[in-house]
């Protein structure tokens, strides 16, 4: 069960926050003609920053990423950015669509117009996804363009349009390795990636 990220704690900088993708890319030395393949495993990546800690907040945060134990703990890790949704969406919405699907069949979808923008954040059976294309409901249901693929299979999933996360893991045993400086105030640079199942 991934842990709940401390309110409290919220970074000064994210210089980024997005996908990335999984590709072979292969390319002939004689005619120079490429081909690029996408693979399954993309993922959401997370940069952080925290600056100008309190004692207070730099050992909650600390002792927080000590209790994650490098990699191995899972965190829900909250958007912070992107997190207001531009879509007209509204209900109780459900998503099917089969594993490793672009896009997902939505049920119970009200509103008018683009029901989901390009770019809004969704969360789909507990996990992160950016619809990709502009999308309209028609007698309550829309057909999503989402990146990454859905990760699991989906029948009647609960979809969330607030109060997104996603389940991520620190990058490396070397995270959270903090700079400290006089009394009171410390600084922190983070790399997050998603856990993936």
């Amino acid at each position: 069960m991934p842990e709940t990220w401390p309110a409290t704690l919220i970074p000064n900088e994210m210089p980024s926050w997005g996908i990335e993708s999984n590709t072979l890319e292969l390319g002939s030395p004689w005619t120079r003609g490429r081909q690029a393949f996408e693979l399954q495993g993309a993922r959401w990546l997370c940069d952080m920053t925290f600056r100008n800690l309190t004692e207070t907040q730099q050992r909650e945060l600390v002792g927080f990423l000590d209790h994650l134990r490098g990699p191995v703990g899972v965190v829900d890790l909250p958007t912070f950015v992107n997190s207001s949704f531009a879509g007209s969406a509204g209900g109780t919405i459900t998503a099917t669509a089969a594993a490793h699907a672009k896009t997902v069949t939505m049920a119970g979808v009200t509103g008018s117009g683009s029901a989901f923008k390009r770019g809004d954040l969704i969360g789909i059976a507990g996990r992160l996804y950016r619809v990709t294309e502009d999308a309209t409901q028609t007698s309550g249901a829309a057909t999503v363009s989402i990146a990454p693929p859905l990760r699991a299979a989906a029948s009647s999933a609960a979809v969330s349009l607030a109060d997104l996360v996603c389940p991520m893991s620190l990058m490396d045993d070397r995270q959270g390795m903090a700079s400290f400086r006089p009394k009171p105030v410390a600084g922190l640079s983070l790399r997050f990636v998603e856990s993936l199942p």
